[in-house]
């Protein structure tokens, strides 16, 4: 929560949903993303928006049905399909703003395996190797390295 509420230091989520709740409908014109919802928390989602409040929401999830159930309809879903692997290499590729080699490409490609070929984490990776100056071989060991298995 970026609001600066100041129950964003309370432990109980119940707490800061009712405070952003209560922010939203106070204020207008904003976007709320709601970020890989998992079915344990459509209740709490639900409860957030159950009002009218003048804004737009955007949710993600990858747990299949959990957007229906935060929307109440499959007709306000759009499912996105994974990227092909040329595509994603190449989403990689140029938000890290490097040229296409053909050793570049072979590393891209584990890259966006181990991403899971997930758009906004290949994105988020190439530009973490852009800002810290990365190959994408340096990234894919320090992700590697740092990666818990499972994850």
């Amino acid at each position: 929560m970026v609001l600066g509420l100041p129950q964003q230091e309370k432990a109980d989520p119940t707490v800061k949903v009712l405070a952003l709740h209560n922010w939203l409908l106070q204020s207008s014109e904003w976007l709320l993303l709601i970020d890989n919802v998992a079915h344990e928390s459509v209740d709490l989602i639900r409860q957030l928006l159950a009002s009218s409040a003048p804004g737009h929401v955007i949710v993600t999830s990858q747990a299949r049905g959990a957007i229906e159930r935060v929307t109440g309809s499959p007709n306000l879903c759009l499912q996105l399909q994974q990227p092909a692997v040329q595509e994603a290499v190449g989403i990689f590729v140029n938000a890290a703003g490097i040229a296409l080699e053909k050793e570049c490409e072979e590393v891209g490609i584990d890259i966006v395996t181990a991403l899971g070929f997930l758009p906004h984490a290949i994105e988020q990776a190439a530009s973490y190797t852009r800002y810290n100056d990365l190959t994408p071989r340096d990234f894919l060991s320090r992700y590697q390295k740092n990666t818990r298995p499972g994850m």
